[in-house]
């Protein structure tokens, strides 16, 4: 009885040895859960890589060869798409990001590239060759937003976001409006009775000059016939009598014309207006007129 105990003890702890030596071995071999592309799979790759790459898909193409470039593959295609891949890094562009708020830097900004956001746009950032949407948000400002060209090999473009904080204007100061001018125009019927007394003396001087001319005439004409009838002598006193009233309305022309200049009230002074406009009503005519109290 003891020994078929002790035979099963020795039986079970070689099971258990067996079992640990397995399992080691085991962690110790190859991972053969992912043993690469196959063949097909580096072919697809192969061919996928430049169509892509003529429909300017540049990192589409890349991602295929990668796949081809894997030590699975076969040599040639390895070769190939090695050396396509070293070419594409070189054409594929990239854009490199700005981001300032009052001059200064920040990183404090959320950019969006073709309508997704970027984890990190502090590095540059590499795109397919064509046109790409750029947005950028800063809190408490009007977002930025661009639309880029980018062409084969242009790596590293800048896109500079420019941030500025809107400047209060002070109120400005309510001018103070000017003093007024006076100014003491001159009355039109001013000019009106000077010309009036103009006229009045202009008339005294002619018409007493005719009468001192028929005046002289009727003395010659009287001495010699020793008489003048009043006949005679009406004339020379109408010229007379016209000339007498012409000087007394040319006086009291004059005299009003003075009063009236010199008791003429004091008025706020006006600035000469200007309007320029048609004239009536007709787009074919234009004209200009002036104002000012004199």
């Amino acid at each position: 009885m003891m020994s078929d105990l002790r035979a099963n003890f020795r039986l079970t702890a070689l099971l258990c040895a067996v079992s640990y030596v397995t399992s080691a071995s085991a962690a110790d071999a190859p991972d053969a859960v992912n043993p690469g592309p196959t063949r097909t799979a580096c072919l697809d790759a192969h061919r996928l890589s430049q169509e892509l790459r003529k429909d300017s898909k540049l990192l589409e193409s890349q991602e295929q060869l990668l796949i081809c470039s894997s030590e699975t593959c076969p040599g040639a295609i390895i070769t190939d798409c090695g050396k396509w891949l070293s070419e594409m890094d070189q054409l594929t562009p990239s854009l490199a990001f700005e981001v300032r708020v009052d001059g200064k830097d920040t990183s404090l900004a959320q950019v969006e590239l073709d309508g997704r956001a970027l984890a990190d746009w502090s590095k540059s950032v590499k795109v397919n060759p064509g046109r790409h949407d750029v947005r950028v948000v800063v809190e408490g400002f009007e977002p930025y937003s661009a639309n880029l060209l980018t062409l084969e090999g242009q790596r590293l473009k800048l896109v500079s976001a420019e941030f500025k904080t809107k400047q209060v204007e002070a109120p400005k100061p309510r001018s103070l409006a000017p003093p007024p001018v006076f100014t003491r125009p001159t009355p039109a019927g001013t000019y009106v009775l000077l010309g009036l007394g103009v006229l009045g003396a202009g008339g005294f001087v002619t018409f007493a000059s005719l009468g001192k001319t028929k005046q002289n005439q009727l003395d010659n004409d009287c001495t010699k016939l020793m008489t003048c009838s009043d006949t005679d002598l009406k004339p020379m006193k109408t010229m007379y009598l016209v000339g007498d009233i012409s000087a007394g309305v040319g006086a009291a022309a004059l005299l009003g014309a003075a009063v009236l200049y010199f008791t003429r009230p004091t008025v706020e002074a006006s600035t000469t207006s200007f309007q320029v406009g048609t004239l009536g009503g007709s787009r074919s005519s234009f004209g200009v007129s002036a104002s000012h109290p004199w």
